[in-house]
C-alpha cells in the first residue's frame, strides 16, 4: 500500500456539492467519500465528525481497496457515531457497505472503528478478499428482515480466498440480525485463517439454519462475550456453529478456544443449544452455559474430533429434547473433562438419554481433579456412554475424583 489519506463527513455542515472532504469544508454522506477515492493502491480514512444521523446518501456504497470508517478523534461525542441511511426501503438502507481488497493487494485492510449502524435489509457489511478486517466498538442493530435461507452473516460477511485472512471483533454489541446461517458473523475463509471475538455481546439474533450468532468453517477466539438468545432455527449452534473437514489430521487440527464467556438461553432445533462443533479441537474455560435447548447437546455438541472443558466450566439448566442434556459427544477422537461443574441440565427422551453427558463412541479422560454431576430428576443417568466408547478414569482411588449427585448415575448402553 502506496500511502492513505483522510476524508471527513458531517451530515450538519457537510456539502455533497461544494465540500472537497477536508475537515474544514467536509462532505456530507459516507457514500460521496467513498466514490471520491478511485486509487485502490491507497488506504482511505473516512472520518465522521457527527453524533447523529450520519447518512449513507443515495450511493451505491460499494468500494474496492482498503477503508476505515471512524469517528473523527476530533469529534465533541464520547461513543459511537451513529449511522442511517436513505436507500430504497422505507425503513432504512438495503445494506452498509460492500467492500473488496483490491486484486493483488495482500495486506488489504477493512477496519470500522466507534460507530452504531442500523436499520439495514440486507447483511450490513459485506467484506471480501480482505487479508485483515477489523471491527472495533461498533454495534449493529438490525430492524429484523427476513433473509433467504442461503443468505450468509445477518450484520457482518467475511468471505475470502485469501489463506490467513482474519477477522477480529472487539467491544462489539450485534442484536436482532438474522440470516441463513450466522444471525450476525458468517466467516468463510479458507483452511489458515481465524476469527476473533472480544468483549462483545450478541443478543436475540436468528439464523434459519446453522449458527444463531456465528457461523464459520475456519477455527476461532471467544473470549470474555455473552451470547444470549440467539436461534439456529432447522440448524445447528445456537450461538456458535463450526463446519470442519474430516480429513484433519490429528496433528494439524484446527482449534477453537471459548474463554470467560457465557451462553444463556440460546437454542438450536437440531445440535448444540449453545455451541455445535463438527471436526474441531474445542476448548472451553472459565465460561458458563446456562439454560440453553436444543433436540443433540443442550449447551455443547461436538462431533468427530477432540474436545477439552477444563478450567471452571459450568454446564448447568441445559435441556436436550433427545439427547446430552449438558453435552453430546459423537465418535470423538480424544475427551478430557477435568475441573467442570454439571448441574441441573435434562434430557427427555428416556431413563439413560445422559442428562449431563451423552457419549457416543470415542475416547474419553476424566482426570482425578474437581468435577460435579448433579441430577435434578433422580432416575436419568448423568453419563451415558453409547457405542465402542473407552473411558479412562485417571485417579488412584477406585472411583474418580468427580462427584456423582445424589440419585445420578452412570450407565452403558448397548445398541
Amino acid at each position: 500500500m502506496n500511502r492513505s489519506y483522510s476524508l471527513w463527513v458531517s451530515s450538519s455542515i457537510g456539502s455533497d456539492e461544494s465540500g472537497v472532504g477536508t475537515e474544514e469544508n467536509p462532505f456530507r454522506t459516507i457514500g460521496r467519500a467513498l466514490k471520491y477515492n478511485y486509487n485502490a493502491t491507497q488506504l482511505l480514512v473516512i472520518n465522521l465528525m457527527d453524533a447523529n444521523n450520519n447518512v449513507i446518501g443515495n450511493w451505491e456504497l460499494e468500494y474496492v481497496g482498503s477503508l476505515v470508517i471512524q469517528k473523527s478523534e476530533t469529534a465533541s461525542f464520547n461513543w459511537r457515531a451513529n449511522i442511517w441511511g436513505n436507500l430504497t426501503g422505507v425503513d432504512g438502507p438495503s445494506y452498509f457497505l460492500h467492500g473488496e481488497g483490491a486484486q493483488g493487494d495482500t495486506a488489504s485492510c477493512l477496519h470500522l472503528k466507534d460507530l452504531s449502524i442500523s436499520f439495514y435489509r440486507k447483511t450490513a457489511v459485506t467484506a471480501l478478499n480482505y487479508m485483515n478486517v477489523e471491527i472495533d466498538h461498533c454495534e449493529f442493530l438490525s430492524s429484523g428482515y427476513q433473509h433467504a435461507p442461503d443468505d450468509m452473516g445477518g450484520a457482518l460477511l467475511a468471505k475470502s480466498s485469501l489463506p490467513t485472512s482474519r477477522i477480529g471483533l472487539s467491544y462489539v454489541e450485534c442484536s436482532g440480525n438474522g440470516a441463513g446461517s450466522g444471525g450476525c458473523l458468517a466467516v468463510v475463509y479458507p483452511p489458515g485463517g481465524g476469527f476473533l471475538t472480544d468483549n462483545c455481546v450478541m443478543e436475540s439474533n436468528n439464523a434459519a439454519q446453522d449458527g444463531g450468532a456465528i457461523y464459520s468453517n475456519v477455527s476461532g477466539r471467544i473470549t470474555q462475550s455473552n451470547f444470549t438468545n440467539n436461534v439456529a432455527g432447522i440448524g445447528s449452534g445456537g450461538a456458535y456453529y463450526y463446519s470442519g473437514s474430516p480429513a484433519t489430521p490429528v496433528d494439524g487440527f484446527e482449534t477453537t478456544v471459548i474463554s470467560m464467556s457465557i451462553f444463556y438461553e440460546n437454542q438450536a432445533s437440531s445440535n448444540g443449544g449453545a455451541v455445535a462443533a463438527e471436526y474441531v479441537f474445542l476448548k472451553s474455560a472459565s465460561s458458563a452455559y446456562q439454560a440453553n435447548h436444543a433436540s443433540y447437546g443442550g449447551a455443547i455438541y461436538v462431533k468427530g474430533d477432540l474436545v477439552a472443558l477444563a478450567g471452571l466450566n459450568e454446564v448447568s439448566n441445559n435441556v436436550a429434547q433427545i439427547s446430552g442434556g449438558g453435552i453430546y459427544l459423537e465418535t470423538m477422537r480424544f475427551t478430557s473433562l477435568s475441573d467442570y461443574f454439571f448441574k441441573y441440565n435434562e434430557c427427555k427422551s428416556s431413563s439413560i438419554c445422559g442428562a449431563e453427558v451423552y457419549l457416543q463412541g470415542g475416547d474419553v479422560t476424566i482426570p482425578n481433579t474437581s468435577g460435579f454431576f448433579y441430577n435434578r430428576t433422580l432416575n436419568t443417568t448423568a453419563i451415558c456412554l453409547a457405542g465402542e466408547v473407552s473411558v479412562e478414569f485417571v485417579a488412584q482411588d477406585q472411583f474418580p475424583g468427580i462427584a456423582i449427585g445424589s440419585g445420578s448415575k452412570m450407565a452403558a448402553q448397548s445398541d
